[in-house]
């Protein structure tokens, strides 16, 4: 294939992308599996889209026009658009919605339609998700297809008002996160897609999280109370030691004691303090994964109300690693205490 150049639209190419949107129009359509328009638009119409539409580009073959992708900001919705308004309704932030992309029918499945989508990616805000409407009744089988290979959900259905043709036909809408890190809730205040394997997936990692920070808590304490019996040992050693005349011949004994006993209660603090790093996250992530099930399913009661105070670091956790510092730090004071005894600097009173 000819290298395919994707260019803005000028008025000089309305002719040709309304002639190529009347051949993929569904009434003139044998096999709707490979794909259709609903929307057919005349040159005036065309020609008020390039005046008001933010993204308005074509893809050309030997300066042949073989494709188009026309896509708005959500700012730009207007009043009188009862369809797009309800989109925005389910928005939590604006976005880009596409309007319209085809692509000719002898160069379907050649990559045209993806490249109109990239070039629309690198033309808007980063933070922005794209929203696509897709014809479900009569279910757009190759849209579908193709929206989902470029890394669309969908997300919502809705029943707009009659098409030009007089007919009503269902819709489904499907969203392009801005990066793989994003969670559609974040994006979406508004969902009627029932999605049972998506349910049941987040349902089961919710329940492997909690086991998780169930088990981090609990191991986090029992570090603790090791910790505490070690120290505890270490402090019948030093009164052992400290009740007796000690002499400058056994600094060699105490200082490895000593050292051993700091570096002991250093690793138990460490650990501790990393137990409750990875308990936090697995804290989050079941916060972040309660927000999807909600949104999936919004009859499920939450496990984390908003602004409920559970889902902050409770006063006992923020003293686990505090507890287990002042434990080191006791014993760093007493282990002084002795070695300079054995030296002579210092004695019991």
């Amino acid at each position: 294939m000819n290298k395919i150049q994707i260019s803005p639209i000028t008025i000089e190419d309305i002719p040709a992308i309304a002639s190529l949107q009347s051949e993929l129009l569904l009434k003139n359509t044998k096999n709707a599996e490979k794909g259709f328009l609903v929307s057919g638009y005349s040159n005036k119409e065309y020609e008020k889209f390039l005046a008001c539409y933010d993204f308005f580009f074509k893809a050309c073959i030997n300066d042949k026009i073989v494709g188009c992708l026309m896509a708005f900001n959500s700012e730009n919705i207007l009043p009188d658009d009862e369809t797009n308004l309800m989109l925005k309704f389910t928005a939590k932030k604006e976005f880009v919605l596409i309007k319209q992309v085809f692509v000719s029918r002898n160069y379907a499945k050649s990559g045209i339609a993806a490249l109109l989508y990239q070039h629309l990616a690198t033309l808007i805000k980063k933070d922005r998700a794209m929203l696509a409407v897709i014809v479900s009744e009569p279910l757009n089988v190759a849209s579908c297809k193709f929206h989902k290979k470029m890394g669309f959900t969908e997300y919502l259905h809705f029943t707009p008002k009659a098409d030009k043709d007089g007919k009503i036909r269902k819709r489904s809408t499907w969203i392009h996160l801005p990066n793989k890190d994003s969670l559609i809730s974040d994006y979406v205040k508004l969902s009627n897609r029932k999605m049972d394997d998506q349910g049941e997936m987040l349902i089961a990692r919710s329940t492997q999280m909690t086991d998780l920070y169930t088990h981090e808590d609990n191991l986090n304490w029992t570090k603790l109370g090791m910790q505490i019996t070690l120290l505890f040992a270490l402090m019948a050693a030093f009164g052992f030691f400290y009740q007796r005349s000690i002499t400058k011949s056994a600094f060699p004994v105490l200082l490895p004691l000593a050292m051993w006993g700091g570096i002991i209660n250093y690793v138990f603090y460490l650990k501790i303090k990393s137990g409750i790093e990875f308990m936090t996250k697995h804290k989050n992530n079941i916060i972040q994964l309660d927000k999807e099930i909600r949104f999936y399913y919004p009859e499920v009661n939450p496990l984390f109300p908003d602004g409920s105070k559970i889902t902050q670091k409770s006063k006992t956790v923020k003293m686990l690693p505090n507890i287990s510092l002042f434990g080191l730090l006791i014993w760093a004071v007493v282990s002084l205490l002795l070695l300079l005894k054995a030296i002579g600097i210092f004695s019991a009173v």
